[in-house]
């Protein structure tokens, strides 16, 4: 016996199924032969079929004793969907097989008139689309994440300040300054011309100025009656004016004061290969534990979101009302610096 495989059928679209048994000689003459299709209801009782479902019956020319029978439906609607029975009686033996027509969305027609289970070409199309858009989902997220959530956490500290004033106060007005910014001389027309007007006059830092020695061997000396002064520290650092070594010596120099370092590097770092190499594994290592932030242009934002974020909150006005502020005469200073000057 021959059955259709179960199909699946857009709404509207053409059903063709077909039923096939070898049925014996009947040598009774009450004896009943036949083949028939019958729909199986939500019970799972056998009804007749709809007017609109075509039963076409089939006689083999080669083989007489082998009969069939198509059902067909020109144009499948919702109660077309569900079991179809093909019942066969031979010699009053009864057999009955089960096919299944399930609902198709949005199927291609692939001009059989029918889609049978596992016979439909893979949606290459739909599934490159479907990857194309996955991948440019995730990258806009990526773009997103990175654009958009340094100024999320900043606006997060900042609502946080304003919830607890008493105890922020005390903590700001401890020190005398909020920010201790040292650098070399190589450095000093970028710092003063732009790194020290803008945490001064923009985001309205209290800062402390230190002109470094060449040699980072007596760095530590230089900070350390300086830093008890201040709430945090900023190293500026152009690490190609150093070799590996002395690179090494001017990081733990930084890391051994009281204020936990973040270096602005006002180049990129050389390859951690060639660094491992000529300094050794600690350099690597101090270099991954130091807070870096690279410097890029005067007018990019996001070096000042990070560089903000690595610092804490200067004080409000409010917070300095009750004590004068230390550096308005360096805030003039710096307000008639050079032409890197420029507020971001």
């Amino acid at each position: 016996m021959f059955i259709s495989k179960d199909q699946w059928v857009e709404e509207g679209g053409e059903l063709r199924l077909y039923c096939e048994a070898l049925i014996g000689r009947s040598y009774l003459a009450d004896a009943r032969s036949g083949l028939r299709w019958r729909k199986e209801g939500p019970n799972g009782t056998e009804g007749d079929l709809l007017p609109t479902q075509m039963e076409i019956k089939t006689i083999r020319e080669d083989v007489e004793d082998i009969i069939g029978s198509y059902l067909t439906v020109d144009r499948v609607s919702a109660q077309d969907y569900g079991t179809y029975v093909c019942v066969v009686h031979s010699n009053d033996v009864v057999s009955k097989n089960y096919v299944t027509v399930h609902y198709r969305y949005g199927g291609a027609d692939d001009g059989s008139g029918s889609s049978w289970c596992g016979s439909g070409a893979v949606p290459w199309r739909a599934l490159a689309l479907g990857a194309a858009a996955g991948a440019l989902a995730l990258v806009s997220a990526a773009a997103l994440h990175r654009r958009c959530t340094p100024r999320l956490l900043l606006a997060a500290r900042h609502a946080r300040a304003r919830a607890q004033p008493t105890a922020r106060r005390a903590r700001v007005l401890e020190k005398e300054f909020d920010v201790l910014v040292c650098w070399t001389a190589v450095d000093g027309e970028l710092v003063r011309g732009a790194l020290l007007p803008t945490l001064a006059l923009k985001y309205k830092y209290r800062v402390h100025a230190v002109r470094l020695s060449t040699q980072p061997d007596t760095w530590y000396s230089e900070l350390v009656g300086e830093a008890a002064r201040c709430r945090s520290l900023v190293a500026v650092l152009s690490p190609a004016q150093y070799s590996a070594q002395q690179l090494l010596t001017a990081l733990r120099q930084l890391r051994a004061l009281p204020l936990p370092p973040v270096v602005v590097l006002l180049q990129d770092l050389p390859k951690l290969k060639r660094e491992a190499k000529e300094g050794g594994e600690s350099l690597v290592t101090t270099l991954r534990g130091t807070r870096l932030v690279a410097w890029r242009h005067v007018h990019e934002r996001a070096f000042w979101t990070s560089l903000r974020l690595a610092l804490p909150l200067p004080p409000s006005a409010h917070e300095l009302q009750t004590k004068p502020n230390p550096t308005e005469a360096e805030d003039n200073k710096y307000s008639r610096s050079g032409s890197l000057t420029a507020l971001v």
